[in-house]
């Protein structure tokens, strides 16, 4: 995938107006959607310049994909199936909590945490 590919929308808006930040001291990068204000941002060990930064980033923007939140214990904690974040939603589900998304890596959550 090359940049010149179009970005897909951002995942918790749908809007279009993002920007694409590099972070040299960190080798991190990642996407700001400026009508939401979400910010999706990677690290990388292996990528050591900036150019390469922004390409890794395009492509795990458009990557991303379908999830589900898993229960993780009887402690209120639910973990994405993509990334493995842990969320504590205490009292509730995420589908209760209207958490559609994966705050971490943007995954779009399917309707499957009753």
């Amino acid at each position: 995938m090359a940049m010149t590919e179009k970005l897909k929308p951002c995942p918790f808006c749908g809007g279009n107006d993002l920007e694409l930040k590099f972070f040299a001291k960190s080798n991190s990068g990642g996407f700001l959607c400026k009508t939401c204000k979400a910010y999706i941002c990677w690290n990388f060990i292996n990528k050591n310049t900036e150019e390469a930064v922004k390409a890794a980033c395009h492509i795990l923007w458009n990557n991303q994909r379908q999830g589900t939140w898993q229960k993780l214990n009887d402690f209120d904690d639910w973990v994405c199936s993509n990334c493995g974040h842990v969320y504590q939603v205490i009292g509730n589900t995420p589908k209760t909590n209207h958490m559609n998304y994966c705050m971490y890596c943007g995954s779009k959550m399917a309707d499957n945490n009753d």
